[in-house]
């Protein structure tokens, strides 16, 4: 198993060690419908000369509502050999951002909230924050999380000041030995953001004489968004049930191939109705250009970011096709002379819609607790 699939594994078990329906279809662990997608990659480095450890560097990706950018959030670690060292860098994954996402975005089953919450207010938008804990390293006695907090309390105004709504997050990292900072890192979504940088490098850090680093992952919701735990469909697990995973390899061949052959339908299709337009009084053949409508809501419901109620009506409206391609499938071959018409209706406009339907109708049922 590379180490990419075996990341996926350990995002899928997390999600649903918490009483969390989900699947894995493709390399991405798709939490509740879209709720919240998580994928995964690393890099790993073997010992160095003169070095025992072996290096990973674990990088999460997540996708949410209401966001076109993905979150990133990265973690290093070592460990005696990779599969350690990447269970390590996955174990502070865990702790830090991965209950901030959860809290912020999927109802879930852990007993009490696994992230502070704080309300941060500009002109026009208030944010619901999540501050994650901290992830904290040390060789001997730390006073680092003290300084740490008011850096966070000191990037609030410059943060409020500059932003006027919509999802952010911050990812801050701070290491240091022998009573001085060796490293610090502040990003804003995704991106280094000099204001909090030059923050940082005015703190006053409390250093101890060992080594110790400490990161944190804090996430901020606009109040005004809709709350996307709100669009949990119905028959959702009860909390401490685990659902069974859609089989991802079937139904993601029947997806290819129905992406497929509906990129070529709607083609032909589209050319035959576009020839039969002897002049702009002939419209009937442009008009049957809207028998593509399902095929096209097909393709759209077949990504993984997809809601249910997209899903549900493409599977209506290439069910209603399906049924009209085969009546008029079956007209035309008992006319005799127009049977050619049957298998041009037949295989550009029932197979595909077919397909959609055997595609999309088992990502409309809601998972079966394992018992």
């Amino acid at each position: 198993m590379s180490e990419t699939a075996a990341i996926s594994r350990m995002l899928l078990r997390a999600v649903q060690g918490h009483g969390v329906r989900a699947e894995l279809r493709d390399g991405v662990v798709i939490v509740r419908d879209g709720l919240l997608l998580l994928a995964g990659e690393s890099v790993t480095s073997p010992p160095g000369e003169g070095q025992v450890s072996w290096q990973v560097a674990l990088r999460i990706e997540a996708r949410v509502p209401h966001e076109l950018r993905p979150i990133f959030e990265d973690q290093a670690a070592l460990g005696d050999d990779a599969d350690r060292a990447l269970a390590a860098a996955f174990a502070k994954f865990m702790l830090g951002a991965f209950h901030v996402l959860l809290e912020a975005f999927v109802p879930h089953s852990c007993d009490s909230p696994q992230a502070e919450v704080e309300h941060w207010h500009a002109a026009s938008c208030t944010w619901k924050v999540f501050v994650g804990a901290g992830i904290l390293e040390r060789s001997g006695e730390s006073r680092l999380p003290a300084t740490f907090n008011e850096l966070l309390s000191r990037l609030r105004p410059p943060f409020e000041s500059a932003h006027a709504g919509g999802i952010h997050w911050l990812s801050l990292f701070v290491g240091g030995a022998r009573g001085e900072v060796i490293g610090a890192e502040l990003r804003l979504d995704n991106e280094r953001w000099p204001p909090g940088m030059e923050l940082m490098r005015a703190q006053e850090w409390q250093i101890g004489n060992g080594y110790e680093s400490l990161r944190c992952f804090v996430l901020m919701l606009p109040d005004g968004i809709a709350d996307p735990r709100a669009e949990v469909i119905e028959g959702l697990p009860e909390h401490g049930q685990q659902a069974a995973p859609v089989s991802a390899e079937r139904v993601s061949v029947f997806q290819a191939i129905a992406k497929q052959w509906s990129i070529v339908a709607m083609f032909a299709y589209g050319v035959m109705c576009i020839t039969a337009t002897n002049s702009l009084r002939s419209v009937a053949p442009l008009l049957a250009l809207l028998l593509l409508v399902p095929l096209g809501l097909g393709i759209g419901a077949q990504a993984a970011r997809s809601t249910r109620k997209q899903r549900l009506v493409a599977v209506v409206s290439n069910a209603s096709l399906l049924g009209c391609a085969a009546l008029a499938t079956a007209w035309d071959f008992s006319a005799g002379g127009a049977a050619y018409r049957g298998v041009v209706t037949l295989l550009l406009l029932a197979v595909p819609a077919a397909l959609h339907v055997v595609a999309l109708y088992p990502r409309l049922k809601p998972s079966t607790p394992a018992s």
